[in-house]
């Protein structure tokens, strides 16, 4: 069965999970496209040469862009990843699980394919 437009534009809504952790829930969401871009090439230019570092520095990042409150709003600012960096590791590392699985860091994202070897890529980061 072929999508026409409609459906096509369905799929690209952005799927959230909600985390439960031990005050209360926070609701972390797909990034989109422009936003992950965006994302990858500051961090890339940032930490130019030290893999651990940028590794670090993308999973707090992704939380600043992740984490939104009801209405879909983001609720940090890219000056904020510091402060997760430097938290509560137990609960950094579930919020980082919902955000890497639902952006697709942990293999293929949910109801996609993996793409075929040789194929031409966006330039997202492969692990």
């Amino acid at each position: 069965m072929f999508l026409n437009k409609d459906q096509i534009f369905g799929e690209l809504e952005l799927e959230k999970e909600v985390v439960s952790l031990k005050n209360g829930d926070v609701i972390v969401s797909q990034m989109g496209s422009q936003n992950f871009i965006d994302m990858w090439d500051r961090l890339t230019a940032e930490n130019n040469g030290d893999d651990n570092i940028k590794n670090i520095a993308i999973n707090a990042a992704l939380l600043v862009e992740c984490i939104t409150d009801e209405e879909g709003g983001k609720m940090f600012s890219p000056g904020d990843a510091e402060k997760f960096r430097k938290g509560n590791p137990v609960v950094f590392k579930k919020l980082i699980a919902a955000a890497r699985r639902l952006n697709g860091f942990d293999g293929p994202a949910k109801n996609s394919e993996a793409i075929p070897e040789g194929a031409p890529s966006s330039g997202s980061p492969k692990e």
